[in-house]
């Protein structure tokens, strides 16, 4: 299992016809943590720095080499987390 978190600004809400509903999100931040979930190590969490600046206290964590994303201009600075500090 991968996982990776990032945060920012979302569309979500439900989404088809009366018969088949789903609940959804949308948006380059969704888009841009399922890119960053691809990177990941298997087992591992990636989190963005976004996400980083929140929680660097609460968590012991690897810094990364920043990773390209597609239809990003420029690469983004990630962690991989070790250990919740709970």
């Amino acid at each position: 299992m991968k996982v990776s978190i990032h945060r920012g600004k979302v569309i979500h809400g439900y989404v088809g016809s009366p018969r088949c509903m789903s609940y959804t999100v949308i948006g380059d931040k969704v888009n841009t943590a399922s890119r960053l979930c691809g990177k990941a190590d298997k087992d591992g969490v990636l989190i963005s720095h976004e996400v980083w600046k929140n929680v660097y206290r609460q968590i012991e964590y690897e810094g990364k080499e920043p990773i390209e994303v597609k239809n990003k201009k420029y690469s983004l600075k990630v962690y991989r987390v070790i250990k919740m500090n709970v």
